[in-house]
């Protein structure tokens, strides 16, 4: 699917507004491509596209950083539309996984195939936010060396 500079930039101000971790951050981890097109390809990219263009306007109604969380609650989250699809992308980028939309929102909005709970990729997987969230490895997908799991996890510093 093709993912243009303008989507590509505008996907990951809204990710990384939505995850907390920076746009570079986000970009690093080589699988945007991958979850924007998951993204469209469960909603289409009409709907996708008005998702990011909410998402956008929080971001740019917010004058400060502190505010971005509440306009993110009030503009997108509390959304009957875009709060599941904000959602779902949080969990896409946390954990490479696609959870079901509910079924309400598939009545109002409309149904597709590719809408049912499936981690996306092995990629989407092993690059997933939860890993450097908590200072670990995946399970069973980086070694992390012989009895490291033995000990807590290192600390990251605060986003």
């Amino acid at each position: 699917m093709y993912f243009p500079p303008e989507t590509d930039r505008q996907f990951l101000v809204v990710s990384a507004a939505l995850t907390g971790f920076g746009e570079v951050d986000l970009q690093a981890t080589g699988v945007a491509e991958e979850l924007w097109n998951t993204l469209v390809g469960v909603v289409g990219s009409a709907i996708a596209g008005e998702f990011l263009s909410a998402c956008e306007q929080a971001v740019r109604q917010s004058a400060a950083p502190e505010e971005l969380e509440a306009e993110l609650a009030r503009l997108v989250i509390v959304h009957p539309k875009f709060g599941p699809l904000a959602r779902n992308l949080i969990t896409l980028w946390y954990l490479g996984q696609w959870n079901a939309l509910p079924r309400e929102w598939c009545d109002a909005y409309g149904s597709s195939e590719a809408d049912v709970a499936r981690v996306v990729s092995s990629q989407a997987y092993l690059q997933g936010l939860v890993w450097p969230a908590f200072g670990a490895h995946p399970m069973g997908g980086l070694p992390p060396g012989f009895g490291s799991w033995a000990e807590p996890p290192l600390r990251r510093p605060s986003l």
